[in-house]
């Protein structure tokens, strides 16, 4: 697997040039993601005493347009730096030569450091100085005329550049899907807008799809990245966001696709709304030929509201799905949060949504469908194997650190604490009844349901498996064939009814 190099540098740019182009150009050649730190207006002013011709966030719209940056963030205090390092897991660190030697200081975080030799004949200051002294023409003040000339020259700059904005990252990680990944690449490459881009991570697949996927890179239909080892679907979808230029980022799973108009209705959203954090979507079950709609994620509330609210309700109601495909997620989010999936973990989207929606504050139901989900007997998520019952164990105590570690309040997160307490005993009632968890493991932290529980009947059955594991699932098997018992002789009751 190919590890991402991240590079970062930092500046003010303004009134960009050519002289910066080269400079970014240089710094993205020591990497494969290029974060620019740009120095906000409040920054300049207050630490630098330096008023900049474009706003903050003009300079960032200028700084996005090149091709050789994928993400710009604010710089606000000197200090930061350091902390940058480490949250952006930074291996190279570039400034100017200008700066030499005074960044040292940052090697021992483990970061590369280097000085590129700067373009010599051309700078920022040199340009507000040569607008102050042109010649005036035909009235104009000399900054007046330097000003618009400037500004011509910068806007054709900008339209010459190859500039590459797409507002939807497709990331599908592989692994032995060959019958259906056809399927799912041509749904995306159907939408009825062009403005995205696929990556498709193969991860060691040896069922032949791997060709399929070389096939599609060769007609330079998607973006590709081949591991010569299986890491896992978690590991292929971070690999996936490293890799993403886009606004938005869509998660497909190589056995699904998506509806015809899945990114136009989400775009539709993303303009209504100004660029939500999260935006939800709906989903169709297929089980063989059958196609139904999925319940789920379908919230009473619409307009924007915090993802706290939206996790909270839609556990409340029953309504939520953790999958990661039926949500796109921006990238500045994704991002500034480092949000990334739990590698070495199965059903590793009951920690990832709820971690993004916690940390989002601005989250959209997009109410349509446009997800497919295949319901196929040997897929991840129909699996019972003892590594699935300790990995969701795993997640759910994770998760309330995570929460913890946050500050948030068990009451305005019962009910995600409630659906953790669910999880957790089901996964342990599973891994006793197929022998995956012995009596030992299975009694470690048997309080956790209960320290989390929050409706009546949870609170009830984690009494009892605070008592014993083994007796709640022992009594959990006998109300089960109770009830199977129960729907036979109600079904035959109805059946004799009808005939008599």
């Amino acid at each position: 697997m190919k590890i991402m190099k991240r590079v970062i540098t930092y500046g003010t740019f303004d009134l960009l040039h050519y002289g910066h182009i080269n400079l970014l150009r240089r710094a993205k050649s020591y990497g494969d993601y290029l974060i620019v730190v740009l120095s906000s207006d409040e920054f300049n002013w207050n630490e630098k005493r330096k008023k900049t011709y474009f706003t903050y966030e003009q300079r960032k719209q200028l700084l996005e347009a090149v091709r050789y940056v994928d993400l710009v963030i604010p710089e606000t205090r000197w200090e930061q730096k350091r902390s940058d390092m480490h949250e952006y897991h930074v291996d190279t660190f570039v400034m100017g030569d200008d700066w030499k030697g005074k960044f040292d200081f940052l090697k021992e975080e483990g970061v590369e450091v280097v000085y590129l030799e700067r373009t010599p004949e051309i700078s920022s200051s040199q340009i507000k100085r040569d607008l102050y002294d042109a010649n005036a023409v035909d009235g104009e003040s000399k900054l007046e005329h330097g000003t618009s000339i400037l500004i011509q020259r910068i806007n054709s700059e900008v339209k010459n550049m190859k500039i590459e904005k797409l507002l939807f990252s497709v990331i599908i990680p592989v692994y032995n899907t060959r019958d259906y990944l056809p399927m799912a690449i041509e749904s995306v490459l159907k939408q009825d807008c062009t403005d995205y881009e696929i990556i498709v991570i193969d991860d060691d697949s040896s069922d032949g799809s791997r060709e399929v996927v070389e096939g599609y890179e060769k007609r330079g239909e998607i973006i590709a990245a081949y591991n010569e080892k299986n890491q896992g679907l978690s590991a292929a979808r971070n690999q996936g966001i490293e890799m993403a230029r886009g606004e938005y980022i869509v998660f497909l799973d190589s056995d699904d696709y998506f509806s015809r108009d899945a990114l136009s209705n989400f775009r539709k959203k993303i303009e209504e709304y100004d660029q939500p954090d999260i935006i939800a979507g709906h989903a169709y079950r297929l089980n063989g030929t059958c196609i139904s709609k999925k319940r789920g994620n379908k919230s009473p509330i619409v307009g924007v509201m915090k993802g706290r609210d939206f996790l909270e309700d839609g556990y409340r109601r029953d309504y939520l799905f953790a999958c990661s495909q039926f949500y796109i997620y921006r990238r500045d989010f994704i991002e500034e949060k480092n949000l990334r999936f739990k590698e070495g973990l199965v059903h590793e989207d009951e920690l990832f949504t709820p971690k993004a929606m916690i940390c989002a504050q601005r989250v959209v139901d997009g109410d349509f469908e446009f997800y497919y989900h295949r319901n196929r007997p040997g897929s991840i998520s129909n699996k019972r194997e003892k590594k699935h019952v300790e990995d969701i164990r795993t997640l759910c105590k994770e998760l309330e650190q995570f929460l913890e570690d946050r500050g948030e309040s068990p009451k305005n997160t019962c009910y995600l604490r409630d659906h953790m307490a669910v999880l957790y005993m089901s996964a342990t009632s599973v891994g006793l009844e197929n022998h995956f968890l012995d009596v030992k493991t299975a009694n470690s932290d048997k309080n956790f349901p209960f320290r989390n529980a929050k409706r009546r009947m949870t609170i009830g059955k984690a009494i009892i498996y605070a008592g014993s594991p083994r007796v709640y699932v022992f009594l959990k098997k006998g109300l089960t064939k109770i009830k199977k018992a129960w729907n036979l002789v109600s079904k035959d009751c109805f059946f004799r009814r009808a005939v008599l």
